[in-house]
């Protein structure tokens, strides 16, 4: 059977066009994904349609030092998110990979295959990624804000596609 690791893909797709060190063209920019994903359960005869789960989600990612900082939004309505339903979830030169993209992704996927079977989640269940969209972006008001707990994350106030 065919797999691909959906965490790994979208590291590697981003790695590529994203800037790297301090370059002024760099600082401002980054690259925004977004993808719909399904999770169903395959066709049962005892079953007139297979229970499925659709979710819109979002990553931005910017890559101005040898750091990586990932962005992550499901929005409710599956609309275009505001900059404050953003959050930052990685500022790393290397677990950026799987803080930042591998784990909201498990995170989403189980709760959505929870949605559609919770007997069997997350057996039996495939066709996750649906279809994505990559955009470069210009990040506008990017700024760093340290939270109580003490990590230090990035905020803006919106991005455009360039």
């Amino acid at each position: 059977m065919f797999s691909i690791e959906l965490s790994k893909t979208i590291t590697d797709l981003f790695k590529s066009p994203l800037c790297r060190f301090s370059a002024e063209e760099c600082t401002d920019y980054g690259v925004l994904l977004e993808m719909d994903l399904e999770v169903h359960e395959p066709y049962r005869e005892d079953i007139e349609r297979e229970p499925s789960v659709r979710e819109r989600c979002f990553f931005l990612m910017r890559r101005a030092s040898n750091y990586v900082n990932i962005w992550w939004c499901v929005p409710e309505d599956g609309r275009y998110p505001n900059p404050s339903e953003w959050k930052n979830t990685s500022n790393h030169d290397s677990c950026w990979r799987s803080d930042g993209v591998g784990a909201p992704l498990t995170k989403l996927y189980f709760a959505m295959c929870k949605q559609v079977n919770h007997a069997e989640a997350p057996k039996n269940l495939n066709n996750f990624l649906w279809e994505f969209n990559v955009t470069k972006v210009k990040f506008e008001g990017l700024r760093r804000e340290t939270r109580d707990s003490g990590f230090r994350s990035y905020v803006f106030d919106g991005i455009r596609p360039v």
